[in-house]
């Protein structure tokens, strides 16, 4: 039997909270908390436990934040690319396990949750790779009482639209998700900001200069942004945790850190507003925009040869249609069928190879790239031609200079109930995540998990009162109809064909 907690029901294991840092470094963490400037973080560190936290190849979120919720690598999770869905996961989720043990489950912008699945008494908030807005229950935020929030990535806008982007997420996503924890309860939930992720990326050199050669030059506009967002977000895990009860869980993890990288110019594309401007409807038409990042992807979902077909004409007058003053065209267009006609074949990036093969099925996929020079020039001069009119250069697209890369080695953080405190910084895998979660949700630990539970985590007398107890896989519990590598029962299976015809899988 578990021992009660404050606040919690006879029997019932503490409650536990996963709070996901994406891109958080120690390299910034650790010197900023000991000069007292993130005192909540610091909090955690010193009644609880830290560690490096070492990641997984692919070193990109998708990957690393499915390894975490499944304990399992991504060559066997089956998530190794960048647009994947929930479908694409081949195993079960502790998502998935915990609900099928009766437990309620909370996620909010975690990746790879879209199409968001049922889970019994819980919600679901998929994370920013999302193909639409639909959250689980449909009327979530209605049942709070709060205004819809969910994060979204700024493809087109300059650093100052990306930077308020972030100061609203770090502002609003710990009041939404409080309010979420108070009212609905979960028993276990993962909340995830991704605002260290996108500023490192773009002003990592402002921090360390000098770790360049040559040495960076730093805009004063931006210089301290990204330590000012570190302490926003301290101050937004100061919200989560101070709303927990004394004995709850917290764990703060993140996928990766951060450290110096190659400097180089991204772009984002407003695809809605070209497809918009043309009276292109993509769930009308059959489309699904997969990309609007470095260039433009679109797949042509299965449907009729006719339909589809005139479809894809109208992609190619549209983008071909995209000049710059003087009337450069602004891209070069690729369209490849499925299968692959003869006339289309021809060598590709491997990463657009993986992109036709894991967004099955297909009626065909059109791509738009740019070319970076006329690009270049377009935001120069601030004008670009759509269909022979002009309009402002940001209304289409948006350049961002990168300067950070991602680190292998991420953080972890973890206090409450059965974390003992133990100084110093132990060396963890994310593999060993789940196996900790599952443990900590008094459930008995997987088998098929690849991480180990790190017992050196957990305070001796709670072990001795509460001993880790496995299980094989086949007999762990399962969410009835979940997915993950096995056949979905009818009713999910039905689900699934609607999804498939109208693209999202």
């Amino acid at each position: 039997m578990l021992a009660a907690c404050p606040g919690k029901e006879p029997g019932k294991p503490p409650r536990l909270v996963l709070i996901g840092l994406d891109g958080a470094s120690w390299k910034m963490i650790g010197p900023m908390a000991e000069k007292g400037e993130l005192p909540h973080l610091k909090g955690l560190m010193d009644r609880g436990v830290s560690a490096d936290l070492g990641s997984v190849e692919p070193l990109f979120s998708p990957p690393v934040w499915t390894s975490i919720a499944t304990g399992r690598s991504p060559k066997q999770h089956g998530v190794d690319f960048f647009y994947a869905n929930r479908f694409s996961i081949k195993v079960p989720t502790m998502w998935e396990r915990f609900a099928g043990a009766g437990l309620r489950v909370g996620l909010y912008d975690y990746l790879v949750t879209w199409p968001p699945q049922e889970l019994p008494g819980g919600f679901v908030v998929p994370g920013w790779l999302r193909r639409d807005e639909s959250v689980w229950p449909a009327d979530l935020f209605d049942r709070i009482g709060q205004p819809r929030y969910i994060y979204k990535v700024v493809e087109v806008g300059g650093p100052e639209e990306v930077i308020a982007n972030i100061d609203r997420e770090v502002a609003e996503k710990p009041k939404v998700w409080n309010r979420l924890w108070k009212e609905l309860r979960p028993d276990v939930g993962a909340v995830t900001f991704y605002a260290l992720d996108v500023l490192g990326h773009r002003y990592w050199h402002t921090e360390f200069p000098q770790e360049y050669d040559p040495p960076a030059e730093v805009d004063p506009r931006f210089a301290g942004v990204l330590s000012r967002t570190l302490r926003g977000v301290d101050g937004a895990v100061g919200e989560i945790v101070g709303a927990l009860d004394p004995g709850d869980h917290v764990l703060v993890v993140s996928d990766h850190g951060f450290k110096p990288g190659f400097r180089s110019r991204r772009w984002g594309f407003n695809t809605a507003w070209l497809l918009e401007g043309a009276g292109i409807d993509p769930r009308r038409d059959g489309l699904t925009v997969v990309a609007s990042w470095f260039s433009v992807a679109i797949k042509v979902n299965p449907g009729p040869e006719a339909e589809r077909e005139a479809a894809i004409a109208r992609l190619q007058e549209l983008f071909s249609s995209v000049r710059a003053p003087g009337g450069d065209p602004v891209f070069n267009l690729d369209v490849v069928h499925v299968p692959e006609r003869p006339s289309e074949v021809k060598e590709r990036h491997e990463l657009r190879q993986q992109m036709i093969k894991r967004q099955q099925p297909a009626y065909a996929f059109f791509f738009a790239d740019p070319v970076l020079k006329v690009l270049e020039r377009v935001v120069r001069e601030g004008t670009v031609e759509v269909g022979g009119v002009r309009h402002p250069a940001g209304r289409f697209a948006a350049g961002h200079d990168f300067s950070g890369d991602h680190d292998p080695v991420g953080i972890f953080l973890a206090a409450g109930g059965a974390i003992r405190h133990r100084p110093g910084r132990l060396r963890l895998s994310v593999l060993d995540v789940a196996p900790l979660m599952t443990y900590l949700a008094g459930q008995p630990v997987p088998d098929d998990f690849e991480g180990k539970l790190p017992k050196a985590l957990i305070a001796p007398e709670w072990l001795e009162r509460h001993p880790p107890r496995s299980i094989p896989a086949s007999q762990a519990p399962r969410l009835r109809g979940g997915k993950g590598g096995q056949e979905p029962a009818a009713g999910d299976k039905e689900l699934e064909e609607r999804l498939r015809a109208l693209g999202y899988i």
